[in-house]
């Protein structure tokens, strides 16, 4: 009997940074990401914040989300 894993659930995030599109990340288990909450994120080696915006169905073939660190604001 095969197992199915259990979907993951990806968010685009508009990253407070000079890029001109947004970034998907992964909520990881436990935490929840509502779109318009401020969130922290991961962006190269360093931290940035973030708002969440809406859900992803998939990644792009080939590509694996970096996970959400924490939501900074509660809505």
């Amino acid at each position: 009997m095969s197992r199915k894993k259990p979907s993951e659930q990806l968010v685009d995030v508009a990253v407070m940074a000079a890029l001109r599109h947004t970034l998907t990340y992964r909520v990881p288990d436990g935490l929840d990401v509502r779109t318009g909450q401020r969130v922290l994120v991961p962006l190269g080696n360093r931290r940035a914040l973030g708002i969440a915006l809406e859900p992803v169905a998939r990644m792009a073939p080939g590509l694996k989300a970096r996970d959400i660190l924490r939501v900074l604001a509660k809505i």
